[in-house]
Parts: structure tokens; C-alpha cells; sequence
């Protein structure tokens, strides 16, 4: 799943007495970015259908100067 070298984000992290680091929590490839509005769009007032956001995936994207 992850090929090396990985990222990873420590949070709250201790160093004890012998200098080992202990979080306590981390984030594994914390550079993955998810689409918000992607996932927005799924919902609605009275009903949710998450495959909208699936659906979406396979339409074409088109880029224009503003996006660039």
C-alpha cells in the first residue's frame, strides 16, 4: 500500500528519557487531499446518495484559465 519513503505527522508528541518519541496520534501521508464539495454535493436536506460523489469520478474534467 505505501512505498518508502513515507510521510508521517506526529501530533502531540512526548519525548521521554531515553529520547524515544511518543504521539499521541499520527497521520499516515497526511499530503492526501480530499474534495470537500465533492463529497457536499452527496447530501441534501432530505436524502443522501453517496454515489454521486463515486459517479463524478468518471465524468471528464474540464480545466479553464481560472483553475490554472
Amino acid at each position: 500500500m505505501f512505498g518508502f519513503p513515507i510521510l508521517l505527522n506526529l501530533l502531540e508528541v512526548e519525548v521521554d528519557q531515553e529520547g524515544y518519541y511518543r504521539p499521541q496520534a499520527f497521520v499516515v501521508e497526511p499530503d492526501h487531499l480530499i474534495d470537500v464539495t465533492g463529497i457536499a454535493e452527496c447530501f441534501d436536506t432530505d436524502h443522501t446518495v453517496p454515489e454521486t460523489y463515486l459517479l463524478k469520478k468518471f465524468l471528464p474534467f474540464g480545466s479553464s484559465s481560472t483553475l490554472l
